[in-house]
């Protein structure tokens, strides 16, 4: 009876863990920056020939050639590597580097 009580919590506190290891983590993309819509805190990437919406975060960092910029900064056609999580059914950028020659 012990050994089965040990089993379930073994594999209750398993469970836990490997629940949890998803959570927090962040996703990359690459594409070309399209265009930011008007509210200046969403703005559309196209990858492997689809556009993705995502919406800055709070405390987003943007650089371009690893100087911070702003939203605004970007020019359609730039390469662009977004780190992003999804919240609330969003993809919420954290950074976004573009490297231009």
């Amino acid at each position: 009876m012990k050994t089965l009580r040990f089993s379930m919590l073994f594999l209750f506190a398993l469970a836990l863990v490997l629940g949890l290891a998803g959570v927090g983590l962040a996703d990359e993309a690459k594409g070309k920056f399209k265009e930011a819509l008007a509210d200046k805190e969403t703005f559309v990437v196209t990858e492997d020939g689809q556009d993705r919406t995502y919406q800055l975060g709070a405390n987003a960092k943007i650089l371009i050639n690893d100087r911070e910029s702003r939203l605004d900064d970007l020019k359609a056609g730039d390469n662009l590597t977004v780190t992003w999580q999804l919240q609330n059914d969003r993809r919420v950028a954290s950074m976004l580097a573009c490297k231009r020659d």
